[in-house]
C-alpha cells in the first residue's frame, strides 16, 4: 500500500467534492432566482469538472492501494 498515492487521490477526491457541492448550490440557487447564463454555464462545468477529478481520485486510491510502498535503503553511505 503506497501511503503518499493513498493521501492524494483522498486530496484529489476532496476537490472534487468540494467543486461538485459548489455546482449544485450554484444550480440549485439558480431554480429559484434569476442568475446570468454565464454563472449558470460555470455550474455546469463545475460539476463535469467535479465528476473527472473524482474519478481520478478514485484511480489514485485504488492505485495506491495497490501499488506497494518503495524499498528503504538503510545503507546509503553517507
Amino acid at each position: 500500500m503506497n501511503k503518499r498515492t493513498l493521501i492524494a487521490g483522498f486530496i484529489v477526491l476532496a476537490i472534487a467534492i468540494a467543486l461538485g457541492v459548489a455546482g449544485d448550490q450554484i444550480a440549485a440557487s439558480s431554480l429559484n432566482h434569476n442568475i446570468s447564463h454565464t454563472l449558470s454555464e460555470f455550474a455546469v462545468t463545475s460539476i463535469i469538472l467535479a465528476y473527472i477529478i473524482g474519478l481520478a481520485g478514485i484511480i489514485l486510491i485504488i492505485y495506491g492501494a495497490i501499488l506497494p510502498d518503495p524499498p528503504v535503503d538503510w545503507d546509503n553511505n553517507l
